[in-house]
């Protein structure tokens, strides 16, 4: 990550520093409804796994894992736009901003890469959870069925239509 260069920065317009246009609050608005949705969910799925079905797997640790990075990036992301003016466009934050603003995408951009990591291991590990072991005998059987509708249907087609 880097500063532009000097001629991509003579192709901006002149900046405002002392009254620029921003984005308004959105990002405050969507991450204070979804990040509480996400704490509740996930908060549900392992009250239901420890007490209800009794079965805290090593799925349900990545994705509790998954929840810390994830909770970061919301954090900083909010912070980052009011503190560090990411609610701008980049001809209007200063040069100090700018750097360090690079700097800080560099740790969301990491963070979030360790938050999909754990998220893809959670998803791996629960596509191998017992519920879709037992229920692998009725997968193959339909799978089978389906494949000798298919070769049932294709093969009674004709190949050569007679045109008149």
């Amino acid at each position: 990550m880097q500063i532009p260069s000097p001629q991509v920065l003579s192709t901006f317009p002149q900046p405002n520093y002392i009254n620029p246009e921003t984005r308004g609050p959105a990002l405050l608005i969507i991450t204070a409804i979804f990040l509480p949705i996400v704490y509740i969910v996930v908060g549900l799925r392992t009250f239901t796994r420890i007490y209800l079905s009794k079965h805290f797997g090593v799925d349900d640790i990545f994705l509790l894992i998954a929840l810390i990075p994830t909770s970061i990036c919301a954090v900083l992301a909010l912070l980052a736009q009011e503190r560090w003016k990411w609610n701008r466009h980049i001809w209007d934050v200063t040069p100090d901003y700018a750097e360090f603003g690079l700097k800080m995408s560099l740790l969301l951009e990491c963070l979030f890469g360790l938050a999909v990591a754990f998220h893809k291991n959670f998803f791996t590990h629960l596509g191998n959870a017992g519920y879709v072991q037992r229920n692998r005998q009725s997968h193959l059987r339909w799978l089978l069925s389906t494949t000798a509708v298919l070769f049932q249907t294709t093969g009674s087609c004709p190949t050569h239509l007679k045109t008149a």
